[in-house]
């Protein structure tokens, strides 16, 4: 059968069609950019008959036809570190040359013997009666058909493919959290061009063209612009394993690593994990494991996922998604696929202990990876420590919520033992987002004392680092998850002060705990906060013309007027509604062109 991706409604039929079979190959993979080049070359290498497709007429991806052309952050090493050397740099400048890049990229398949198909599209996966992924189908300049293969490596960023096939994905439906995205210009001359002023869906055509459109308007002065889209998170397979901020924090370690990546949490938005919702991300630099299972899809076999679509919470992803990382452990699937070409075995069977033997050998992984186990669960004397030694700047909190059943009862005594008001609020503060009341009179008193809102966070794309919530956000956030109705009035009491001068994290923060609450007391007090003037009608219906929107001077405080919008209607939606507003503005953001704000106001409408 041939299962397409269907945009809009969820899964697309599977549908039957004969296409002629145009060939036969041990590897396959799909998308010729930063994960893809590397994975064609791994496999080449170690000996697989190998076919590249690309819809572009060049490699490289984000790192030459999406104008990036230096790294940001990465653990610049074996693969990496060799492709470098060989392409150099633009005299006088740390970037390299976009056409070199592509370039070397070409040759270096060609070399191994590689067949590399350009202005290609892939529109389908074949599955066999087992439900085996054995080849995709594509649109070639000559006519559609079918290429098969031993594995497919899905390289197009956005996990088109693994969506295809059936897999279980990550989008950005549930939490309306996506990180800022550009469309640069392209100027003769230049190389290193970096843009954020907009959210843009790859999932999505008519957010594609709209994203196009606005990109054309706000620089059309400029020569042309870039062929890719600057998305930095994208549709994420759910893998036989996910990837963590806890992990990150804590250096998990794995039998299974296949690649080291390195950067700050540069989260261009605002984040969502539960960490995070307490203490903000650093500025400081981390390295991170990556296991193998992370390129596997769940329930999917004959399929690795690289790049951005990988296996990954959304706040992971700023860690695992650098250049020199995604090259890297995209190497490392070409290697894992040929070596199941080669020894008949599923993409899970291979010897992953030789193919680390072989990463270590050429500098990708540190020699350690051959002796890693995974480092979970953690000691019960770790754990109890780190209870001990929350503090003010919440050290060991990540260890903490790596094991929430086991810290509850610890959190709990050290609640009633703690002899100073802010000890007990800090546990109590802890207690709460975990969804549990036994600090419920302590937080509650701590909000209801704060009278005047503290300093909170508008919507900041490029250059965002550190908290997106304030101290009162993330206690107001705790009392939401508790979900007793006593939080409802001191909650509401914060809520009726605001106006559309306070920074959005106050909204997010209200919106979030009432809806979690769930009394419908709350209702009127939204509907009146929706019809504050600037409050509402911010959406950009399909048909609207994207380029009154090029000039905008600060697209960050547009993008804060949306989500304010959206959080709140959400909010009034599930706490009852009145008059039909919340059920409104939702339906206003479905027929939105940006398909983040569209998705999301569907599912809140499908999920009240």
């Amino acid at each position: 059968p041939l299962r397409t991706p269907h945009r809009f409604d969820g899964d697309g039929p599977a549908v039957s069609m004969e296409l002629p079979v145009l060939g036969t190959w041990d590897v396959v993979v799909v998308g010729g950019g930063t994960g893809g080049g590397p994975a064609a070359i791994g496999a080449l290498r170690h000996g697989a008959k190998t076919l590249l497709l690309e819809y572009l007429n060049e490699l490289g991806g984000t790192s030459t036809a999406g104008g990036i052309t230096r790294y940001y952050y990465g653990h610049i090493c074996g693969f990496t570190a060799e492709m470098d050397a060989a392409i150099g740099k633009v005299p006088g400048t740390p970037d390299w040359n976009r056409i070199d890049k592509g370039e070397w990229y070409r040759k270096e398949i060609r070399k191994q013997g590689g067949d590399i198909w350009t202005s290609v599209l892939v529109f389908g996966a074949v599955l066999d009666q087992a439900g085996k992924l054995g080849g995709v189908c594509v649109a070639t300049p000559f006519g559609p058909g079918v290429v098969l293969a031993n594995s497919v490596i899905d390289s197009t960023g956005n996990a088109d493919i693994a969506a295809a096939a059936g897999a279980e994905c990550q989008d950005q439906e549930r939490e309306l959290g996506v990180q800022g995205t550009g469309l640069s210009p392209l100027r003769p001359g230049d190389h290193y061009v970096n843009t954020d002023y907009m959210f843009s869906d790859d999932s999505d055509i008519i957010d594609l063209w709209r994203t196009f459109i606005l990109g054309r308007e706000r620089f059309k002065h400029a020569y042309d612009l870039g062929q890719l889209i600057a998305t930095r998170e994208r549709r994420r397979i759910v893998g036989d394993f996910v990837v963590s901020p806890l992990d990150i924090y804590n250096l998990r370690t794995y039998p299974d690593t296949i690649c080291v990546s390195r950067s700050n949490f540069d989260s261009h938005g605002y984040t969502v994990h539960p960490l995070f919702t307490i203490k903000g991300p650093d500025h400081d630099a981390v390295f991170a494991d990556l296991p193998y299972r992370s390129l596997l899809p769940r329930g999917v076999d004959g399929l690795l996922v690289t790049g951005l679509a990988i296996s990954g919470h959304r706040d992971a992803m700023p860690i695992l998604r650098m250049q020199p990382d995604v090259q890297n452990h995209g190497y490392a699937a070409g290697v894992a696929a040929a070596m199941a070409a080669e020894s008949k075995k599923s993409l899970r069977d291979i010897d992953i202990k030789a193919l680390q033997r072989h990463l270590v050998a050429i500098g990708n992984v540190p020699e350690r990876v051959l002796t890693d186990v995974d480092s979970y669960p953690l000691p019960q004397a770790t754990l109890a420590a780190a209870v001990e030694q929350l503090d003010d700047d919440w050290r060991r909190l990540s260890v903490v919520l790596a094991a929430p059943e086991r810290a509850l009862p610890l959190l709990r005594d050290a609640w009633r033992s703690a002899e100073l008001p802010e000890q007990k609020l800090r546990y109590a503060h802890m207690l709460g987002m975990l969804g549990d009341g036994t600090g419920f009179a302590t937080l509650l008193a701590a909000v209801e004392a704060a009278k005047d809102w503290d300093d909170g966070w508008n919507y900041r794309g490029m250059g965002q680092f550190g908290p997106s919530l304030s101290l009162q956000d993330s206690m107001i956030i705790a009392l939401g998850r508790i979900g007793d109705r006593r939080a409802q009035d001191a909650i509401l009491a914060k809520a009726k002060t605001l106006t559309t001068s306070h920074k959005f994290s106050h909204f997010r923060a209200v919106s979030l705990a009432l809806s979690q609450v769930g009394d419908q007391r709350a209702a009127a007090v939204l509907a009146e906060l929706l019809k504050q003037p600037g409050m509402s009608g911010h959406d950009q219906p399909v048909g609207s013309d994207p380029r009154r929107f090029a000039k905008m001077e600060n697209p960050d405080y547009r993008r804060t007027e949306e989500l304010r919008e959206l959080f709140l209607a959400a909010a009034l939606f599930r706490c009852g509604d009145v008059d039909g507003m919340g059920r409104a503005i939702l339906e206003r953001y479905v027929r939105d062109g940006r398909g983040i704000y569209a998705r999301h106001a569907k599912y809140v409408l499908a999920n009240p």
